[in-house]
């Protein structure tokens, strides 16, 4: 598995997804900016987030930006003291060009471009499977279906989440679930006890019909109630997970880090 500072767990944003830059408008490390090139963009006092912001009010994984091809979102990551957008508490919400993300002392101006046209960058590989309409969870055993409701939904051991596990292995902000172009994926939050996919570690994976997530000592499974979906699963075309190259490109030393004197926030 990934170690926890490992910042190339994530893949690189869909191509046809907006050119995000995020830059410092207020607060200690006004000027800094940085391309978030990646699908999902963690902001916190841990190390391995991409923009960290050493602060006692931040959480050590506070926020995430995700680039799903289609959209760009906000999403508090069950913090305690919250994200803002625009001056408003923030939970899961869509980003536009120009947008300000308050946390604790520093504001982040969001500059959002359109993909180039004929860059020659644009995916190889036709998909012409169904978006998922409806996307759940359920813990193994007698748990109740949870369906997701959000364009980013959490997975958390407190309450509020999207999806709660009452195991104190799981991390405040344990992993993300969105679609990603049209596919659903999970994705860890630089959780303490990690992710497993059908008893494979791993950061970031698709999700099938019927595949089985470990988060801590738990074990959930996932439903997507769609017969095309669910039965290329079940037939064992595509029930392996699939993740993201974790080789380097160069993001490693591309990063935002700033302190201000004060401890770091744990889970």
């Amino acid at each position: 598995m990934a170690s926890p500072t490992d910042t190339q767990f994530t893949p690189p944003a869909p191509s046809n997804g907006k050119r995000i830059t995020a830059s410092i408008f207020s607060g200690s490390g006004t000027g800094q900016s940085i391309a978030l090139r990646r699908a999902v963009a963690l902001v916190g006092s841990r190390p391995g987030c991409k923009i960290t912001l050493k602060h006692s009010s931040v959480a050590a994984v506070h926020c995430a930006i995700v680039n799903t091809g289609e959209s760009v979102y906000l999403r508090d990551l069950m913090s305690k003291t919250g994200t803002f957008l625009n001056g408003l508490r923030a939970e899961c919400e869509p980003l536009s060009d120009g947008d300000i993300i308050r946390i604790a002392d520093w504001e982040i101006n969001v500059e959002l471009r359109d993909a180039p046209t004929g860059d020659g960058t644009g995916s190889s590989v036709l998909n012409l499977e169904p978006t998922p309409t409806v996307l759940a969870l359920k813990t193994v055993g007698n748990g109740p279906l949870v369906k997701l409701l959000r364009d980013v939904n959490v997975i958390s051991r407190k309450r509020g989440a999207d999806f709660v596990l009452q195991d104190r292995r799981v991390s405040r902000a344990h992993a993300a679930v969105f679609l990603l172009n049209g596919r659903p994926v999970i994705c860890d939050l630089l959780s303490e006890n990690g992710l497993a996919i059908n008893e494979e570690a791993t950061r970031f994976g698709a999700l099938h019909s019927g595949d089985t997530l470990t988060l801590g000592d738990s074990r959930v499974r996932v439903v997507i109630p769609s017969p095309t979906i669910a039965a290329s699963s079940e037939n064992g075309s595509s029930s392996t997970a699939t993740r993201s190259d974790t080789s380097s490109d160069g993001e490693q030393s591309d990063l935002i880090d700033i302190r201000v004197a004060e401890d770091e926030q744990r889970d």
